[in-house]
């Protein structure tokens, strides 16, 4: 009878730890385990959120770095034309320079007809028109040259003919703008 107490007492010992360890195994997952699961979740999420911040931001300074060189070249092309461009004043000069250089590659000049400057903002458009006679070579030392010179010109119309009384010469018309400086409002 003894060894049947003991035998129940033991029985209900062990179901006694069982339930105590299953009791705070469960209370274990449930307060202990599971809010750190949780924490440990939310983390991971916050770490991916700011590693795919910090590389969007890598892919946006390599972007800052492009746009600053484009807008360093950009200050460099302004800076040098600014200094090749001529001013009002020096207009006569240069028509000068492309006169002289009409007669440096022997051309006859048939127009040579400087028009009203017209201002902008930061800038005059002085028109050109001009015809020469000559040789495809030297008609197109004229242009090279033209294209050569410092001021900033653009060819509006360019015409390149035969001449009809001589098939070894070429009549080139053109009208050019060149961009001078306009001294009464920029610095």
């Amino acid at each position: 009878m003894q060894d049947l107490i003991s035998a129940k007492k033991q029985k209900l010992n062990s179901w006694v730890v069982t339930l105590s360890l299953t009791a705070a195994a469960v209370i274990f997952y449930f307060f202990v385990f599971r809010p750190t699961e949780t924490k440990i979740s939310d983390l991971r999420r916050d770490i991916d959120e700011k590693r795919t911040f910090i590389e969007s931001t890598d892919l946006m300074s390599v972007t800052i770095e492009a746009l600053e060189a484009d807008l360093q070249n950009a200050e460099h092309f302004v800076q040098r034309c600014a200094a090749e461009t001529p001013t009002e004043e020096e207009l006569p000069r240069l028509y000068r320079d492309i006169n002289a250089l009409m007669a440096k590659h022997q051309v006859a000049t048939q127009r040579f007809d400087p028009g009203d400057n017209v201002a902008m903002k930061t800038l005059l458009q002085s028109p050109l028109s001009f015809a020469v006679h000559g040789d495809f070579n030297q008609v197109f030392g004229v242009l090279s040259g033209l294209d050569a010179l410092p001021a900033l010109a653009w060819v509006q119309n360019l015409s390149l003919k035969q001449d009809a009384n001589d098939a070894g010469q070429v009549v080139c018309e053109a009208s050019v703008v060149i961009f001078a400086d306009n001294s009464e409002i920029s610095d």
